[in-house]
């Protein structure tokens, strides 16, 4: 029978496969330019961009591990586990989400098309709100027995989602200069 947690890591695998991927093949296919990916976000902001990133990625590692620990994820898929069911749909769709906005963004820098913003932008709002989504389920959840390391999952949870939504979907995409490309 398959577990939760066993389907909980086949999705962050793959899922952080793809998203790491998505950003190495960015990265190396990027324009002559690469910091044409910072738009105009302000180059005294960038490092902080980045120890953002590293907090936000160990905060998401938090929230695995305390899955990953969390003996309710033991339980067999056929239990139909409303909860558990929600989270990895969520989890699924934020991996998913993180890891088109690289390629969605340099494809409109490429042909300045509407629809690769637009998915660019899509991305990157449903990678923060899914992130939001496992927060609010993680708090309303009853407190098991690793209480530090649930606390800690929701903190990271917490950050990933502020990261995500105010300096990715608002900040960065306030800050690229769309018309530009179009």
């Amino acid at each position: 029978m398959l577990k939760y947690k066993t389907l909980f890591l086949m999705i962050n695998v793959l899922g952080g496969i793809s998203v790491l991927g998505g950003y190495a093949i960015g990265l190396t296919s990027a324009p002559e330019n690469p910091s044409v990916l910072w738009g105009n976000v302000p180059e005294n902001w960038r490092g902080g961009y980045g120890i953002s990133m590293i907090v936000a990625a160990i905060g998401y590692l938090g929230f695995f591990f305390y899955i990953m620990q969390d003996n309710k994820w033991s339980q067999s898929l056929t239990k139909n586990h409303t909860v558990l069911n929600t989270v990895i749909a969520l989890c699924a769709l934020f991996l998913i989400s993180a890891s088109m906005w690289m390629p969605a963004a340099l494809q409109f820098i490429k042909t300045g098309a509407d629809s690769w913003w637009a998915i660019t932008v899509g991305s990157l709002w449903i990678t923060s709100l899914t992130v939001i989504g496992i927060f609010v389920v993680l708090m309303v959840q009853q407190n098991g027995t690793q209480i530090k390391m649930r606390l800690f999952a929701i903190f990271g949870l917490g950050y990933l989602g502020f990261h995500c939504l105010v300096l990715d979907a608002i900040i960065w995409t306030l800050n690229f200069p769309t018309g530009l490309y179009t």
